[in-house]
């Protein structure tokens, strides 16, 4: 964990989402820190061993997950709880993201880049 944290980092702040169910999990789960986040699956291992430790040694937010739909949904909106986060402490003159709005028609195409830099 800490070998691919290097890596993807290289001196830039980074956030990482660790999804397990199993106890090694647990493990990789303690090297996360404030920002990042720890997907345990519920009634697993992982999940049982975060309830027995120390709620502090683990620093991520912990979100628990059932299956492999309820992974999807959260593992969804935590990605655009995310980038939304990070659109908004870019730009200071849009910090309460309420400012930006961006219309559509039915027929119209879009990107991204054209909803970030409207």
């Amino acid at each position: 964990m800490e070998k691919i944290m290097m890596k993807s980092c290289k001196g830039k702040k980074k956030r990482f989402i660790y999804v397990g169910d199993g106890s090694a999990d647990f493990c990789g789960g303690l090297k996360l820190v404030e920002g990042d986040i720890l997907m345990a699956r519920n009634k697993f291992p992982v999940w049982d061993l975060i309830i027995s430790s120390n709620p502090l040694s683990i620093k991520a937010h912990i979100h628990p997950w059932n299956d492999g739909e309820d992974l999807g949904i959260a593992f969804l909106n935590l990605i655009n709880t995310i980038f939304i986060q990070d659109i908004c402490s870019c730009e200071p003159a849009h910090a309460d993201c309420k400012s930006k709005t961006t219309s559509l028609s039915h027929d119209s195409s879009f990107s991204i880049d054209d909803i970030v830099n409207s």
